[in-house]
């Protein structure tokens, strides 16, 4: 999937490396590592007050969604017949995730 992170708070925000899609079996996939890729988004990298991934001038940033690549390997089960996927992503200072329900 791509994502455009928008950090509109006061202090530099880590995408959190354990951002996870969950199926309705409870299986749990983590993302692949993209970092060597142009168009991969960077666990690592912080994103300033105001500031965007993927960055910008990027090769991300100019692609047709705008957005940084989180890519994930799934079985086949999963994406075919436990949906709805949902995207689970760590909310810092919180016990429960942000919860997306992906449509694929």
């Amino acid at each position: 999937m791509f994502v455009r992170i928008e950090n509109g708070g006061k202090r530099p925000y880590k995408p959190p490396r354990d951002i996870k899609v969950v199926d309705t079996q409870g299986n749990e996939y983590l993302p692949l590592d993209t970092t060597q890729s142009n168009f991969g988004l960077d666990f690592g990298q912080e994103i300033p007050p105001d500031g965007t991934a993927p960055a910008p001038n990027s090769p991300a940033e100019f692609g047709p969604t705008s957005g940084a690549l989180i890519l994930y390997r799934l079985k086949m089960q999963s994406a075919t017949d436990n949906l709805p996927l949902q995207l689970q992503v760590p909310v810092e200072g919180k016990q429960e995730p942000s919860t997306i329900t992906l449509d694929v």
